[in-house]
């Protein structure tokens, strides 16, 4: 008998052997007769030791639990007792009761209440729904969605069992879960909805550290926040009714298909992923998302974005093929999800979303936003270049416009993005489909053409080709912070890259940006650039350009960074400059 075999029907031996208090033989005959499961009894012990199924707890236990029982009875209070999550019949409390009930005058003693073990949960029973809340209720789309389910499943979560079953489950993780190091068993699914859960808490109230008990309490209020604690479901007629075929472990998947639907998983998204990818049933999602009703649209769209983000192929296919659109934007960048694939070089997803219509176009974030070529033009960054250039190649095969304009935030071209990263193959392909070589800078601070960031990044290959392309070498400096490609290489000192410029008509006296900018000799100068500086001189360009303004600029700069050969050579050709007019 396969572990998957166990776990698919652990939520219904957990309520024959413990809720409905049945003996184990009883157990093993109603799952023979009624659900062709055949185990001997030595697996049927081994198991339900493995999931702590432990039918009678001992007789301090029993006395503890019904005292705090009979004490809120005092106090006016009714109680529903859950052990590891299960709710006990109230014939088995009474029974319980008379067999391990202390004598009246003790029961009455004010000592110190006895301690209840960890994994016993008491509260009040909820309040029936009023025909106000159920009106209210009524239409809500997730109710619609469980009142699909057959009747013989009860849908709708008993906020105080799954409370008790997820701070138990919660509470054995030391950190955190990472959905890749949880196991796939019926424990290891039940961590990874309580850390969806918890994602799903603005103050973070469930911390693995924290007492059972009051986690329990912690956990059961945060449900009751979320949702009603009973609902009363509507009754579905017609064709629809029974759709969606399910097991008991529906209420784990109903809850977990309300926080995705309400967007209500703000930190840990992956969990509900890895929880969704660990359901025995893997037609289920299919399922699922088939039925076209708001809940699971929404559920559809959420998991979508979820997907996303995690680069999960299957989740990604299932919510298209549900009628996703593709284009959704979302995330902190607020892409699409083609531009964070082509961002992450995934050129399989890359392939899934143009086949699924994608739109190979859709413009850059406002700020700092990337189309989808200019994301994978600048994800050369990769080691994996090959990769990178068949996903421009993809792209560009399937219409993508080359010239689209750079976001107004930090936005560039492609091309722009490419010649910064130095991606040299990439340039070329984007030269060969008419990328614009000469496109200007978005307005930002430290915008740069294609060749000014070359430039200042000394790609001095990549240089040759953007000339050989027809860049302009003189385009002025961008407003703030910008600068010509002369004095990007003359700032980070390439002198064969300010070579190939004066060579093909750099001016060298062009003005620095009106914010922060710097002409070729001041920024030679105060970056310590001496060789710059002689070629600036020495080509006989140099004329002085501005005249004494600009000489005493680079002295004060040369100075100021403690550059004294500079400053000499500066002061000299100051000096001579200024007998020669004489």
């Amino acid at each position: 008998m396969g572990t998957k075999d166990w776990d698919s029907h652990r939520v219904l031996m957990e309520t024959l052997y413990l809720k409905k208090d049945k003996s184990l033989k009883d157990v093993m005959d109603e799952m023979r007769s009624a659900h062709d499961f055949h185990a001997s009894q030595a697996q049927y012990q081994r198991k339900f030791k493995d999931w702590g199924f432990r039918k009678y707890k001992k007789d301090p236990e029993w006395k503890a639990i019904i005292h705090h029982v009979k004490k809120r009875k005092r106090e006016g209070k009714d109680s529903n007792v859950y052990i590891k999550g299960a709710l006990i019949d109230p014939k088995k409390m009474r029974k319980e009761t008379s067999r391990h009930d202390l004598p009246t005058l003790q029961n009455h003693n004010e000592a110190p209440s006895p301690k209840t073990n960890e994994d016993v949960y008491i509260h009040t029973p909820p309040k029936p729904p009023t025909p106000t809340m159920d009106y209210l209720l009524h239409k809500l789309p997730w109710l619609h969605f469980l009142s699909l389910i057959p009747p013989e499943v009860n849908p709708y979560p008993d906020l105080s069992a799954m409370a008790s079953k997820l701070a138990i489950s919660y509470s054995s993780i030391t950190t955190l879960p990472s959905p890749r190091n949880i196991e796939s068993s019926g424990e290891g699914k039940l961590q990874l909805l309580a850390s969806c859960l918890a994602s799903s808490s603005d103050d973070a109230r469930l911390a693995p550290k924290t007492h059972q008990a009051i986690q329990m309490r912690q956990v059961h209020n945060h449900l009751r926040a979320l949702l009603p604690e009973h609902v009363e479901l509507p009754t579905t007629v017609g064709d629809s009714f029974g759709l969606i075929k399910l097991d008991e472990s529906i209420q784990h998947l109903s809850l977990a298909i309300y926080l995705v639907s309400n967007n209500m998983l703000d930190q840990n998204r992956d969990c509900m992923i890895a929880y969704l990818d660990r359901l025995d049933n893997r037609g289920l999602l299919d399922a699922v998302l088939s039925v076209r009703i708001p809940t699971i649209q929404a559920f559809a769209e959420g998991l979508f974005q979820i997907a996303k983000q995690s680069m999960n192929m299957k989740v990604i296919k299932a919510t298209i093929k549900a009628g996703v659109s593709p284009d959704i934007r979302s995330g902190e960048f607020d892409r699409t999800a083609l531009q964070t694939a082509a961002f992450r070089d995934n050129i399989e997803l890359v392939q899934l979303l143009l086949a699924a219509g994608a739109d190979v176009n859709a413009p850059a974030a406002q700020e700092e936003g990337r189309t989808a070529l200019q994301a994978a033009a600048e994800g050369g960054y990769f080691e994996l270049v090959q990769l990178l250039l068949a996903a421009v190649q993809l792209l560009l095969a399937a219409g993508a416009d080359v010239n689209a304009p750079a976001a107004q935030g930090e936005g560039r071209t492609a091309l722009q993005a490419a010649a910064k990263g130095g991606h040299f193959e990439v340039v070329q392909i984007l030269l060969a489909t008419s990328a614009d070589v000469n496109a200007l800078p978005p307005e930002f601070r430290f915008g740069k053409t294609a060749l000014q960031a070359a430039a200042a990044r000394g790609h001095f290959q990549m240089v040759q080709l953007l000339l050989e392309a027809g860049a302009d070498v003189n385009i002025a400096a961008g407003n703030d912070c910008g600068i010509t490609a002369l004095q990007g290489a003359a700032i980070g000192g390439y002198v064969g890259i300010a070579l190939k410029l004066l060579e093909a008509g750099a001016d060298a006296n062009a003005p620095g940006s009106a914010i922060g900018g710097r002409t070729a000799l001041e920024g030679a100068a105060e970056h310590g650039r001496t060789d710059m500086v002689k070629l600036l001189f020495n080509t006989g360009t140099y004329r002085g350009g501005l005249g004494d303004i600009e000489y005493k600029n680079a002295l004060i700069l040369a100075r100021r960074e403690g550059h004294e050969v500079i400053y000499n050579l500066i002061k000299d050709r100051f000096e001579e400059s200024a007998q020669e007019d004489d």
